[in-house]
């Protein structure tokens, strides 16, 4: 098989799916690392061989370039820009996560062999119909970076459905587990709670639906291997199906982690992107690719947190390049 490429493979997503499918695939696979010029990927550092390339997605002369050379059989997209709270640059996140999509398809689409492009969408893509929305309900975005993947979703669809090129989306959740970005919420309540103390918190009410980082690259997985026979262009929400509101993922990690210290709610701000009632609707993945999540939040807290004891030298990494620039 021609080599798999993963963009953004420098991120959480990325480079955890670095990981799994080089075991996935086997090691006759080539699989090959992209980060944005001047990013890095000290989450991959452990693997060897590394096969890394430099490439400005947003540059299409670059992007027709690289794929030209490599002429790659799969292509995960995981490069986006705007998720954080400090990543405003619209114009930035455009570019990021439309023309580079863009790019990528229209350089691929007429490569020998292609089997499968993977788009990591967003449940940000609801936007306020977050409450468990099928994948054909419609979208209300809340934000550029919520547009900006809603319109990549339809540009993939576009090429899956018109062009019949082998395209689908994965709208994820929450996801976490090891090598998360530090500034997020669970690797901050559980580096606290290593202290026996609780960080400052939001409204209790506030929901997500968390999903361990290993059920997503079973969902990857579960694609790659069906590709050859699933729809083009369709879309899978990627999530638990399970409303967790903060109140109770607080509640569970002081009774993991034995903290007696109370929540003080309230005493840090809503983010504008908070919303009570974030849940997925997984039941199409379930369906279609035969994928359910095998993790619960229990056990992936539990596995989370004995990757950070066990890896201190990788957590520093991490709370040196956090994305706010500073630790949690």
């Amino acid at each position: 098989m021609n080599p798999v490429v993963i963009t953004g493979a420098g991120g959480f997503v990325g480079a955890s799916l670095y990981k799994y499918l080089g075991s996935y695939l086997g090691k006759h696979t080539e699989i090959i690392a992209i980060e944005r010029p001047g990013g890095t990927v000290w989450r991959l550092k452990d693997i060897a061989p590394l096969k890394t390339a430099k490439v400005d997605l947003t540059s299409i002369n670059e992007v027709a370039s690289f794929i030209r050379e490599v002429k790659p059989s799969i292509i995960i997209n995981c490069a986006a820009y705007g998720a954080y709270p400090n990543q405003t640059d619209v114009d930035k996140i455009y570019s990021t996560n439309f023309d580079g999509v863009r790019n990528l398809l229209e350089a691929s689409k007429n490569i020998s062999g292609f089997r499968a492009f993977i788009q990591c969408g967003s449940s940000s893509e609801y936007g306020l119909n977050c409450s468990g929305p099928a994948e054909n309900s419609y979208t209300q975005p809340d934000s550029h970076y919520a547009v900006s993947k809603v319109s990549a979703t339809s540009l993939v669809q576009y090429y899956g459905k018109s062009l019949s090129f082998p395209a689908w989306v994965l709208r994820l959740y929450s996801l976490y587990g090891p090598l998360e970005e530090t500034s997020r919420l669970i690797p901050t309540l559980l580096l606290h709670a290593k202290e026996k103390k609780l960080p400052p918190l939001v409204n209790p009410q506030i929901s997500r639906d968390f999903l361990f980082i290993d059920d997503l690259c079973g969902a990857i997985g579960a694609v790659i291997s069906k590709s050859d026979n699933l729809e083009r262009g369709e879309i899978f929400n990627i999530g638990s199906g399970k409303k967790t509101t903060l109140s109770d993922i607080v509640d569970l990690t002081r009774d993991l982690f034995h903290i007696t210290e109370k929540p003080q709610w309230g005493s840090m701000e809503n983010r504008n992107w908070d919303r009570k009632e974030w849940f997925a609707n997984p039941e199409k993945a379930k369906s279609v690719l035969g994928w359910h999540p095998s993790v619960s939040l229990r056990d992936g807290l539990m596995k989370t947190m004995d990757w950070i004891n066990k890896n201190p030298e990788t957590l520093l990494s991490s709370l040196k390049n956090s994305v706010l620039g500073k630790p949690v």
